[in-house]
């Protein structure tokens, strides 16, 4: 996979705040599962990722990407 330099950036940054263990818990969250989070979120421009947490486990990561479309000129109807 190819990341841009940018997301270098985000992945490390956000390593340092995402902790080895959960803030109301003493579970470890294992390193590939955070590896796929920051992943998630360093694919993404515009849009969310939401964590799916069951039973103090991450069970689903879902990103949602949103495509922003610039026109340079306006769309004109026809009649």
């Amino acid at each position: 996979m190819t990341v841009k330099v940018r997301s270098h950036k985000i992945i490390h940054s956000l390593n340092a705040m995402i902790p080895n263990t959960a803030p109301q818990s003493s579970q470890l969250i294992p390193q590939d599962i955070k590896q796929e989070i920051l992943r998630a979120i360093a694919r993404i421009q515009f849009g969310s990722v939401e964590i799916i947490i069951h039973d103090g486990q991450v069970m689903q990561i879902e990103c949602r990407e949103k495509i922003r479309i610039r026109h340079a000129d306006p769309i004109q109807k026809t009649k």
